[in-house]
This record gives structure tokens, sequence and C-alpha cells, in this order.
């Protein structure tokens, strides 16, 4: 049977009432996810607009998580950017001179801030900090898998590469505000396509591929001359 490709522009112009355009979300943390965690488990700070990562003056590590709230995404939303904005911060001591390197992790503790999530295992690596943040961390790749794989929130952790320096000083920085900024389209739910169908033959595929919502067949033998027509959901 032949078969014939209707290019993505052709059919972009065909769907003039479909809207794609990106839409953009700043999600501020999830304050009743996230917070910090002391290394021996003493202290698990949530509810707060404020995080720490570092050490205190009993020499204790100290852990901060974050979680963003995915589940306000439409279903299906294709996302082309995520950006992670820690820039809102304060230095206490000298955390990176004394505690090394600051590493950003994705997690999964769930649903609550634990003691026991001081040490829950990493998912994927994302990267260190030599010195405070200044500008927002590409987290696209990181996001956009948790959302496809049906999670509604990402979490991460930050900590430094050494627990304590042992000097009983505070080694920290405190993150205020941090926001996670995603931009998107949402999927195309329904659309009518149109063509010119006396330009194919009788019982045909037509084979309409659109931008975000993949390829649908259409079989020419049921519809009204000169339209097209096909749901997509």
């Amino acid at each position: 049977m032949k078969r014939k490709i209707l290019s993505i522009l052709t059919i972009c112009l065909l769907l003039g009432l479909v809207n794609i355009e990106a839409t953009t979300k700043i999600l501020a943390a999830d304050d009743s996810k996230s917070g910090d965690v002391i290394s021996d488990g003493s202290y698990v700070g949530i509810g707060s607009s404020h995080y720490i990562a570092g050490d205190n003056t009993a020499n204790k590590g100290i852990r901060c998580f974050l979680t963003f709230d995915l589940s306000t995404l439409p279903a299906g939303a294709n996302i082309s950017s995520a950006y992670l904005n820690l820039t809102s911060s304060t230095l206490y001591g000298d955390p990176f001179g004394d505690l090394g390197n600051m590493v950003l992790e994705q997690v999964r503790y769930g649903t609550s801030l634990t003691a026991g999530d001081y040490n829950t295992p990493s998912v994927n690596y994302i990267c260190q900090y030599v010195s405070k943040p200044t500008t927002s961390k590409n987290v696209t790749t990181a996001v956009k898998n948790e959302f496809s794989l049906g999670y509604n929130r990402f979490q991460v952790r930050l900590r430094f590469t050494s627990k304590t320096d042992n000097n009983g000083d505070f080694d920290r920085i405190v993150f205020s505000n941090p926001t996670l900024t995603i931009t998107y389209t949402a999927g195309v739910t329904s659309a009518t396509l149109q063509t010119n169908k006396s330009t194919y033959s009788l019982g045909e595929t037509v084979y309409f591929t659109l931008k975000n919502t993949g390829t649908t067949d259409i079989t020419s033998n049921d519809v009204n001359p000169w339209v097209i027509q096909k749901y997509i959901s």
C-alpha cells in the first residue's frame, strides 16, 4: 500500500487552533518535604524557607534536601528546560575552604524527610560546586527523566565532600528560597487535520507526524471528501 508523509510544517499550518506555545513555571521548594538533616540523626529541620548544608559547633555534618512538586505540570508535557536556582544563599564560616566541594545529587526520599535520609542512596550525580553558586544549574535531563518515569516530585540533596573539619565552628551555606524553573509545551490532546483527499487513493493510509504527539495512522475510507479528522489522545 502506498504511503505518504505530510511534513510537520504542513501539519502545523493546518492546525491553527492547536496551542503549542511554551509555558514557564517557577516552582518554589516544597517546605513540607524540604529541609536539613544532621549526621547523627538528632535533628531534622523542615517547614522553613531556609535550608542548610555544612557542619555545626558539635562537629556534626548537615545535609540539605529540596523537593519540587511536579504535579502541576500537565500530563504529557514536553519539558524543554529546567534550571535549579541556588544563588540566593549566605555563607557562614568557610564551608568551601574547610569542607571541600559541595555535591548536588538527585535523590528519592519520598513524601517526608526523616533522619535516615541523611545517607539515602543517590539516584543521579549532577555536579559539584567549588564556591557559592552564582548561576542557575541546568538540570533538564534529570527533571525530564523523573517526569517521564511518572514521579510527581523532583528531589535533590546538597552535601559537602567532608562531613566536618572538627574545629568546633559553624561552616555552612544557607539557601533561601531556592527555585526550579521549568519551561514546557503541553501535549496536544485533540486536533482536526485537513488535507485534499483527492490526492490519495481509496483506502490509502496517510501518516501525520505531529510534534510532541508522535504519529497517528488515518485511513481515508471512512471520512468525508476533502477532510480527514482524527482525535489524538
